[in-house]
């Protein structure tokens, strides 16, 4: 995205030394209890390392994330002025990424971007040329592999069925056979929601690795639902872009 426009500054060490906190300084500073206006800033800013400037932003903007990034694109366009912040040295907030060896590296972990809104798609598409990526994962499961999310390839490759029918039928009879009514803690809400199977070999493992603890010592509630779909549809999003 291009950012040429947009004022980016780093704190200095009048907000360092005078604030405990930079965020709650500036908070308290442009909006004072009292006020109920959030919008147009017409206020004065201090910055400098020596001393205190004095400067007029239309727009003040914490974070240079996707939303920081994009409205002050946006406003400068339209001939405003602002000032964005960030505590970090780079905008683009958690999908910043930085070339290392001619690769792009996402610094915090890989993100894919789909939308369903075309709108947002023929904007995002002005900055930059997207791959064609379909995210489709695979499990394994000791020596096995397996398709994800579940779907009836998934379904096939543990029990060879075939038919939506046959492994709804499936996932059926192995929840009756747990007999779970009101479940106390994740195993027991997955067991309920897909059976045995699809618990121990597909979630499970990948539960415990992401939390540091067994199911059994998680609360059921972060469990909602378990996405199960019965077409043949490796494609972990639906969205059309």
């Amino acid at each position: 995205m291009d950012l040429n426009h947009v004022l980016f500054e780093k704190r200095g060490k009048f907000l360092r030394s005078r604030a405990a906190s930079w965020v709650d300084f500036l908070w308290g500073y442009f909006f004072p209890r009292e006020s109920a206006i959030i919008g147009s800033i017409d206020e004065k800013f201090f910055h400098g390392k020596d001393g205190m400037t004095m400067k007029k932003y239309d727009y003040l903007i914490v974070g240079a994330g996707l939303f920081g990034a994009v409205f002050a694109h946006e406003v400068r366009k339209v001939g405003k002025t602002c000032l964005v912040i960030d505590k970090r040295e780079h905008i683009g907030g958690n999908i910043y990424t930085e070339e290392i060896e001619g690769i792009q590296v996402h610094r915090y972990g890989a993100h894919i971007f789909h939308t369903s809104n075309e709108r947002v798609w023929k904007y995002v598409n002005q900055f930059a040329k997207f791959n064609h990526f379909v995210n489709s994962p695979v499990a394994v499961y000791k020596d096995e592999l397996y398709n994800l999310p579940f779907n009836m390839n998934t379904f096939y490759q543990l029990w060879g069925v075939k038919t939506p029918a046959q492994a709804k039928a499936k996932i059926q009879e192995q929840i009756s056979q747990m007999h779970i009514v009101h479940p106390h803690n994740l195993e027991e809400q997955a067991l309920a929601l897909v059976g045995k199977d699809i618990y121990e070999k597909l979630v499970d493992g990948y539960t415990r690795k992401q939390w540091g603890r067994e199911c059994k010592e998680l609360p059921a509630f972060i469990i909602k639902r378990l996405p199960v779909r019965y077409t043949f549809d490796n494609n972990y999003f639906k969205d059309p872009y």
